[in-house]
């Protein structure tokens, strides 16, 4: 799945902005961390891999943002050699030792 050939970037209102734009641009991707406050938890993030590989985005909870975004980054890295993940399809190639979903 592609983007739509109707679809235009955006262009960025400030810093932050242009950091992320230019982060999916160079890279592919960038990676988002929210931080906990009174109304829910910690989180991370990516956008970009739908623009860039026609892949979901990835959202990780339950971790520390440190970990969250070196995952969410090998998911990229594997997404750009051609890689595509399966629902439900179980894989060791992302963290070592330990098998993950992509649910």
């Amino acid at each position: 799945m592609a983007m739509p050939p109707e679809f235009v970037m955006r262009e960025a209102d400030d810093e932050s902005d242009r950091k992320l734009l230019t982060s999916v641009k160079n890279v592919g991707w960038h990676v988002l961390n929210i931080y906990a406050d009174e109304t829910g938890p910690e989180y991370s993030f990516s956008v970009g891999l739908f623009y860039t590989f026609g892949a979901p985005e990835v959202l990780v909870m339950g971790l520390k943002h440190e970990i969250a975004h070196r995952l969410i980054n090998e998911v990229g890295a594997h997404l750009a050699t051609g890689k595509r993940f399966q629902e439900f399809e179980r894989s060791s190639d992302l963290v070592n030792g330990s098998e993950i979903s992509a649910n």
